[in-house]
């Protein structure tokens, strides 16, 4: 791109921010709050972002949602949690997430509990999503990076503003991410993998490192070193189906497992503390349905991790 396209399209971007933070401002207000959403939970985001003391911040994807369960992690760990996971969410939106908080809290957070498995790094299952619209709007700090973000940025926005607008005239309802969980057999499985469905998305088995991404992770880890919050990640248990089509994914643990003072705890196939029974807690290849009796175990194992 020349330098002048460059420079048109930035100008182009800033005007349109610019406008769309005006009518924001004049729409919304004071009045902006993380709505219900089946895609997370909003009433933790709306938590966080309003207690500004918890001990415990989990950040992540749909794995992270459909792992944990905060009343157990509280019992166990000893920390007040919240769970800012989202739906589809890349490491951009998690990134810009746990930045957000660190902007307003009151006090730092003891932990920070991030998912990570063999897509984080993909650009494709993993997308700038709509709670990345609702950071922005909620928290104008953030306002200095939009460019960095365009122009995936904008339907987000779009998307985030006008369920604002829409809140104030009608109730959006009592919905969150809780609805994905079934009733199912303890004892068999209940669901079939998809290959087809698998090859839609990964159609070279390869999930990859995009560097946007991995910058993103990076920040997350020295956001943590910078702060004195003890970082843990985990992968969430998968079938074994989906993980023996994951080509590259001992490239991509070597990420997770070469952090200094950063425990890494695998629950997938091959990993330290996989167990081939979680395959019955599964919703899918790769969601647990099973959150609260995962989260025991979890809590369990990273006390004797970080010997607490």
């Amino acid at each position: 791109m020349s330098i002048a396209n460059f420079i048109k399209r930035s100008l182009k971007f800033l005007g349109l921010f610019l406008a769309f933070a005006i009518l924001s401002l004049v729409l919304i207000g004071s009045t902006f709050e993380f709505l219900p959403h089946t895609k997370y939970y909003g009433q933790d985001y709306e938590k966080a972002f309003n207690k500004k003391d918890l001990g415990l911040l989990a950040i992540g994807n749909s794995k992270l949602l459909a792992s944990l369960d905060n009343t157990t992690l509280q019992k166990e760990l000893g920390l007040e949690p919240v769970n800012l996971g989202s739906i589809f969410s890349n490491l951009s939106v998690t990134r810009l997430t746990f930045e957000s908080y660190l902007n307003n809290c009151e006090v730092m957070p003891k932990m920070v509990l991030m998912e990570v498995s063999w897509f984080t790094f993909n650009p494709v299952r993993t997308q700038f999503n709509e709670i990345g619209g609702d950071l922005f709007l909620n928290d104008y700090k953030l306002w200095p990076e939009a460019l960095n973000y365009y122009p995936e940025i904008i339907d987000p926005l779009r998307k985030s503003f006008m369920r604002q607008v829409y809140s104030k005239v009608m109730p959006i309802g009592d919905i969150d991410y809780s609805s994905e969980f079934k009733d199912m057999s303890r004892f068999e499985k209940t669901y079939d993998f998809k290959l087809s469905e698998f090859e839609e998305v990964f159609p070279d088995h390869i999930a990859g490192v995009d560097p946007e991404l991995l910058a993103e992770f990076e920040r997350i880890v020295n956001l943590c070193k910078e702060n004195n919050i003890q970082l843990v990640l985990y992968t969430a248990p998968e079938v074994s189906e989906y993980r023996s089509l994951q080509t590259d994914i001992e490239d991509i643990k070597t990420i997770f497992r070469n952090i200094p003072d950063v425990p890494y705890l695998d629950y997938s196939e091959g990993g330290e503390f996989f167990k081939k029974d979680y395959e019955l807690w599964m919703k899918d290849s790769h969601h647990l349905n099973e959150n609260v009796r995962y989260s025991e175990i979890l809590a369990k194992d990273i006390k004797a991790k970080l010997d607490l």
